[in-house]
């Protein structure tokens, strides 16, 4: 783990080679609180999001999320 600096949020230190919920590999900005730690995981060259997951205090994945599909559209409310 490395701590992060400069983001203006206690406790956050990154994690290199995470894995998504689909497998993508990628790098994880973390913070803990109550016993529950969040991981924020981004690509490592492009720095896109790629999802998340919840760890409990000894370390199993108890929630995950994975961005599969992103759109832009010129309007809001459209769908693309």
């Amino acid at each position: 783990m490395t701590r992060v600096t400069g983001t203006g949020l206690r406790r956050t230190t990154g994690i290199r080679n995470v894995k998504d919920s689909v497998g993508r590999e990628g790098v994880a900005v973390t913070r803990g609180s109550r016993g529950v730690r969040e991981e924020l995981i981004f690509d490592g060259r492009t720095h896109v999001f790629l999802g998340g997951r919840l760890l409990d205090e000894q370390g199993r994945t108890v929630g995950t999320s994975a961005v599969l599909v992103r759109a832009v559209v010129d309007k809001a409310g459209r769908r693309p």
